[in-house]
């Protein structure tokens, strides 16, 4: 998002689509991320998807 918003930001006339972004650099981003999460936060939302068992991501264990 702050690539998108510096795009703009430096230039007044950008008539480029700031939402494309280069493969690798989304995967930076998301690897960034990734890292910085709560393991209890992950946990939490692959609990609320319903697409794995809830036994799977009990802290308990």
């Amino acid at each position: 998002m702050e690539q998108a918003l510096s795009l703009v930001e430096e230039n007044d006339n950008y008539e480029g689509d700031v939402y494309a972004v280069h493969q690798l650099v989304a995967m930076q981003w998301a690897d960034e991320i990734w890292s910085e999460m709560n393991p209890n936060t992950i946990a939490s939302c692959f609990r609320h998807t319903g697409i794995i068992s809830p036994q799977c991501c009990d802290k308990r264990r």
